[in-house]
């Protein structure tokens, strides 16, 4: 981005200027694209929301004001911290593409050939601020997920290799030991191509 000038106007109903925002914030692009996230989010009377908040406070603000849906998921991405299918969340309640889509409006993620994935900035705000339970909830969920794609007593699924890996690593930090175990790989059934 040109330094003196804003990367972007923000269309929220009405345009809203961004100049003086990137005047404030330049040349963290990072801190900037969390305070338009903030703008679009933003309700009435919550003008002078962004002078009151430090570059810290950004992400605490975002997630307060976002619908349970793209918390939900934001969550989940930010815990997988890899792109994660798309195809994976068809089934999951409250995460169609209403929810997917308001996400890549705000910039809380992206999509890639692989999945929907969020910034690493993002992942550690919520690996810090998530009780551990609730972590080792969303991990099952995830797991869960995985799982219904590997299902590793089918003989016919192939025991997908990159979901039964998957499954196995959020079994094991959802603290569910046993459930991993169904997920490791067996060294005697894995052959590798020559």
């Amino acid at each position: 981005w040109p330094t003196d000038q804003a990367p972007v106007a923000l269309h929220n109903a009405t345009e809203l200027p961004t100049g003086p925002l990137w005047e404030r914030l330049r040349p963290d692009a990072r801190t900037y694209a969390l305070a338009l996230t903030l703008l679009a989010l933003k309700g009435e009377g919550e003008e002078d929301l962004l002078d009151a908040l430090s570059r810290r406070m950004l992400p605490s603000a975002i997630a307060e004001r976002l619908p349970d849906s793209v918390r939900d998921l934001l969550q989940r991405l930010a815990l997988h911290r890899r792109p994660l299918p798309r195809s994976l969340l068809d089934g999951v309640a409250g995460l169609g593409t209403t929810t997917i889509n308001t996400g890549l409006r705000l910039g809380l993620w992206h999509e890639t050939p692989a999945g929907l994935v969020t910034e690493a900035s993002w992942c550690s705000y919520w690996q810090d601020i998530l009780p551990g339970g609730e972590q080792q909830r969303l991990h099952r969920e995830l797991a869960e997920l995985f799982a219904q794609e590997a299902r590793p007593k089918d003989p016919e699924s192939g025991r997908a290799g990159l979901a039964m890996l998957e499954a196995h690593r959020h079994f094991l930090a959802a603290g569910e030991l046993s459930q991993a175990r169904a997920f490791a790989r067996d060294r005697k059934s894995t052959r590798l191509n020559s």
